[in-house]
């Protein structure tokens, strides 16, 4: 039986309609500027994957290779999916009693047992969310590429791999902070407030609205809006990444069955 050779083109105009129709199905309480944002990584990704079946980069998806992606990215998605609903709660209670306005939030089980969550609690679970999103993209990634840079151990040496592989459409990877998720993953960071002082591109953060002229004018911390706004990108980011692992997949099949 012949296997997927995978010898064919990734197609953007393909892809973004694939894209669109998911993004229709499943992000629909996004706003028209949210959705555009994730059109947008669309397009980031997509130009990503032509250079890189260009520069023969890409993994061979055979049939074997695929059941084997399909059932790790199931074990990811679902591991994932703990933390995103235990982030989502957290926010909630965030928002709820004033961001950064407490030093604690008290909340009750059941039989009225009160629990007290101090701020510095759930900004470390804030920073490990950031950190496992972080690391799904890079598992992804892995996925479908060859040995041809090795095994990067975080999504910020992914992107030098291929920088040193002379690969030019790295756009997808400008909002994603690997200094933040390093400096979180490494336990190297102190929360302050509404500050996070840690290593991060500084210049990522300019754009935002909440900022004030001395944040932007510093690079010793972050905003907690900030963080707020990196996990919101980097979770559509994993999305647009997801529907780009699938449509590779499509592709190698439409391969295997035309053979």
């Amino acid at each position: 039986m012949l296997t997927p050779r995978f010898i064919l083109m990734p197609n953007k105009q393909e892809f973004k309609r694939i894209l669109a129709i998911s993004i229709n199905g499943h992000l629909t309480q996004l706003s028209t500027t949210e959705k555009e944002y994730v059109r947008t990584k669309g397009d980031n990704i997509i130009d990503l994957l032509i250079e890189l079946k260009e520069k023969h980069m890409l993994e061979n998806l055979t049939a074997t290779k695929i059941a084997e992606i399909r059932q790790k990215a199931d074990e990811l998605v679902l591991n994932f999916d703990h933390i995103k609903k235990l982030y989502q709660i957290l926010h909630k209670l965030i928002a709820l009693n004033g961001a950064g306005n407490q030093t604690e939030i008290k909340i009750k089980d059941t039989l009225e047992n009160e629990y007290k969550l101090n701020m510095n609690q759930i900004v470390t679970i804030f920073a490990w969310t950031y950190c496992s999103l972080c690391e799904l993209i890079k598992q992804y990634f892995t996925f479908i590429l060859n040995n041809s840079i090795g095994n990067p151990t975080g999504i910020g040496m992914l992107k030098d791999k291929l920088q040193e592989r002379q690969v030019t459409n790295l756009s997808f990877f400008e909002d994603i902070d690997n200094r933040v998720r390093n400096s979180f993953f490494h336990f190297d960071f102190k929360f302050e407030g509404t500050k996070i002082y840690c290593k991060n591109k500084s210049e990522i953060y300019h754009e935002y609205s909440w900022r004030t002229n001395e944040d932007n004018q510093q690079s010793e911390y972050i905003l907690l809006s900030d963080l707020f706004k990196l996990i919101i990108n980097a979770d559509r980011s994993s999305y647009v990444m997801l529907n780009a692992l699938e449509y590779l997949i499509s592709k190698a099949q439409a391969d295997n069955n035309q053979n």
